[in-house]
């Protein structure tokens, strides 16, 4: 990788978007390459590829030359053996991750959706606080003073109650699209490979992609992640550019840019 010297400064990212041409976004990605895959992208990249080399039991051995040989190169009189006590630790932590599966649920946040999750927690309240006199009641006269409906024990328990009865058509309705999509795109694999990649390389990347209007979670090899390092959380949610580092060959990009003689 080259230094960051002759490195192109970033364009200013306050003008209008309609200002954004061309150059403007031409001058933006030169940049953001120039800073990016420098001297320190290696180094990462270096480290977590020997961290997967590691686990998969694919390490050259080259750390471990004094060990077998002495200084003056020849081999010392000891028998090497390679256990590799990692990878399988760490494969009853991902089992056990697997194990316990996940859960989905929606919540409505909106005004209306939040009002009429008061209304309905106000109702309760004085259900409960009826609920003695309407028991006297309904035993003097023997018809009947309240509903069926079961009712939180207590007024602590309340929100409790709230939060895993009652639920908005529309939440019905998200709750049952997302667990499709988990199926569909199958958020259970891509869930324990995020998890390997934090244990294996201390990181994991994922982007929601839309694909034909459904979303869908992409991981990403973190290896081959660049993003602005000034970002402040692991969302990378204030960061000013991340992307990919790919490999394309000639003719691919071709057919991709459209590319002339000339230009290639």
């Amino acid at each position: 990788m080259s230094s960051n010297q002759g490195v192109s400064a970033f364009p200013d990212i306050y003008i209008p978007d309609k200002k954004k041409d061309k150059d403007w976004h031409k001058q933006a990605v030169e940049s953001i390459c120039n800073r990016s895959l420098n001297q320190t992208y290696s180094v990462n990249y270096v480290m977590m590829n020997e961290s997967v080399n590691y686990f998969q039991g694919l390490q050259s051995g080259d750390e471990y030359k004094f060990l077998q040989q002495s200084t003056d190169g020849e081999a010392l009189p000891a028998k090497w053996m390679n256990l590799n006590r990692i990878r399988p630790k760490l494969n009853i932590v991902m089992g056990e991750f697997m194990e316990k599966g996940y859960d989905i649920g929606v919540k409505a946040i909106n005004k209306e959706a939040v009002s009429r999750r008061l209304e309905e927690k106000h109702r309760i309240l004085v259900e409960m606080r009826l609920q003695p006199s309407a028991m006297a009641l309904e035993q003097q006269v023997g018809l009947p003073f309240q509903s069926n409906e079961e009712l939180p024990e207590d007024e602590q328990d309340l929100d409790d109650f709230i939060a895993t009865t009652y639920k908005e058509v529309s939440e019905f309705v998200m709750e049952a699209a997302l667990k499709w999509l988990a199926k569909v795109f199958e958020w259970d694999y891509t869930r324990f490979a995020l998890f390997r990649d934090i244990l294996i390389m201390g990181k994991c990347m994922a982007k929601v992609e839309l694909v034909d209007g459904l979303p869908r979670i992409r991981r990403i090899d973190p290896r081959l992640m660049i993003f602005d390092t000034n970002a402040t959380d692991d969302f990378l949610s204030d960061a000013t550019f991340w992307g990919e580092v790919r490999y394309m060959d000639i003719t691919a990009a071709t057919e991709e840019y459209g590319l002339s003689k000339e230009e290639i």
